[in-house]
């Protein structure tokens, strides 16, 4: 008997059960289609919020790099300084990795000196290196340092992509072909500086221009900048040849 009731009361829950959904749903303002749309919605949601917002492109890049021209107490007499761009550009750029301020121009003077007389002594030169040797010889051979890459560009662009990402570009130039009016005219023929920003909206490259006493955060128009740049061999002042467009990228 007691089998009986409880049967008969579980069939009682079931069709009350069923006739209560229905008549739920069909008075209810909670459709399967709004059920639909509000699932899909908060994925959508979740799908922005884990989805990288492409980085707006700044107006200006500034990167903050210690400062040196290449002869600091102005012996532009002396042959080592006259030929020191590559080792002036190393130093800023290393300067900049290690978060360390060029306390004084003498310690400038005295850390370029050594740096040609490494070179001099390991390669029998301390004149004009190429993109290349700077990298082997003064960053890895010198100061020790591997975190860099020498990349062929084709754009101005290719610049600006790098110091985007936050690194700075050590650049070997035609220096004639960059026009500054401080050059001792007509200007060098090879000549390297850091690269350390961009103003988009004037078009021009900020560089710390090692050849000119006032040259922290030099700049140059874009296209003048591109058209110059320019490597070279290494020694001393062999002959001009077609080179390409490369640049030392630089990171922390």
């Amino acid at each position: 008997m007691k089998l009986l009731v409880a049967l008969i009361v579980g069939l009682l829950l079931l069709v009350g059960g069923y006739f209560g959904i229905k008549y739920y749903l069909r008075n209810s303002t909670v459709t399967p289609a709004l059920v639909q749309t509000q699932v899909e919605k908060k994925v959508q949601d979740q799908v922005e919020k884990i989805s990288p917002t492409p980085p707006e492109e700044k107006a200006l890049i500034l990167i903050d790099v210690p400062f040196t021209v290449q002869a600091p107490l102005a012996e532009w007499k002396d042959p080592r300084q006259q030929e020191a761009c590559e080792e002036a550009s190393s130093l800023m750029a290393m300067h900049w990795v290690k978060g360390e301020k060029i306390t004084s121009p003498q310690a400038a003077k005295d850390e370029i000196l050594a740096i040609a007389q490494y070179e001099q002594d390991n390669y029998g030169s301390y004149h004009d290196t190429s993109a290349f040797d700077t990298g082997e010889r003064i960053l890895k051979g010198y100061y020790k340092f591997t975190n860099f890459e020498i990349k062929e560009i084709s754009s101005p662009d290719d610049i600006v992509n790098e110091l985007a990402n936050g690194h700075i570009l050590i650049t070997p130039m035609n220096g004639q072909a960059l026009h500054n009016s401080n050059f001792t005219q007509p200007g060098p023929e090879r000549h390297m500086l850091v690269v350390v920003g961009y103003d988009r909206n004037a078009k021009q490259f900020i560089t710390n221009e090692t050849g000119i006493r006032q040259g922290e955060s030099w700049r140059y128009g874009r296209d003048v900048f591109f058209n110059a740049m320019r490597d070279y061999d290494t020694g001393d002042k062999p002959p001009i040849t077609a080179k390409p467009k490369v640049m030392i990228v630089i990171k922390k």
